[in-house]
């Protein structure tokens, strides 16, 4: 017990310090980076770090279990706990994950998220939230204040479905032949 702790400890300074170096570490001059495919930020109140993937953070995953699934565009902030730490897993704010070049799930987006949007307003996005679920893009012309031109408008910038969770590389993938219950039976069988 005491070693999980000291290795979740170790993770959570390294995590942090590197957080507060990359917050003042000097920035290049020029135009910024293009950012990553899957982008997760790291840190806390002393800065935070971007990350493009999930591998230099197996050894923290290991140690310190997310609140929940991983996906592009989310912040991981370590929490220190009694038994080791744990990470609490949020959405970056919408406006950042369009910075980011990420988009925004149109029917999982709240009416304040959805107004980052260039062009949309109050009133655009609480008709894109009332005129929910969306199945095709043509759909979105329901919404008072949609038309086509302006669909064509916001939809690089939105997506349908949120993206799927991010696994760490190590992790082995499911096997659609294993057991899912505790018995050995598949789920939904009887007996």
């Amino acid at each position: 017990m005491a070693a999980i702790d000291r290795r979740a400890r170790g993770a959570l300074v390294l995590v942090l310090t590197g957080a507060a170096a990359a917050a003042h570490w000097p920035r290049a001059s020029g135009p910024a980076p293009r950012p990553c495919a899957a982008p997760v930020a790291v840190g806390g109140a002393a800065g935070e770090v971007l990350m493009c993937s999930l591998a230099p953070l197996e050894a923290l995953l290991r140690v310190c279990p997310p609140t929940g699934p991983i996906r592009p565009g989310d912040r991981l902030t370590p929490t220190p706990t009694l038994i080791g730490c744990r990470l609490s897993v949020r959405p970056l704010p919408a406006a950042r994950r369009l910075a980011l070049g990420l988009k925004l799930d149109v029917n999982g987006a709240t009416a304040r998220e959805l107004e980052a949007l260039a062009g949309v307003g109050p009133a655009t996005a609480a008709a894109l939230v009332a005129a929910r679920p969306y199945r095709d893009w043509v759909d979105l012309e329901r919404a008072r204040g949609i038309g086509p031109t302006r669909r064509a408008r916001l939809r690089p910038h939105l997506t349908l479905r949120p993206p799927p969770p991010l696994r760490p590389s190590s992790s082995p993938p499911r096997d659609a032949s294993a057991p899912r219950t505790p018995s050995g039976s598949p789920r939904g069988s009887a007996g």
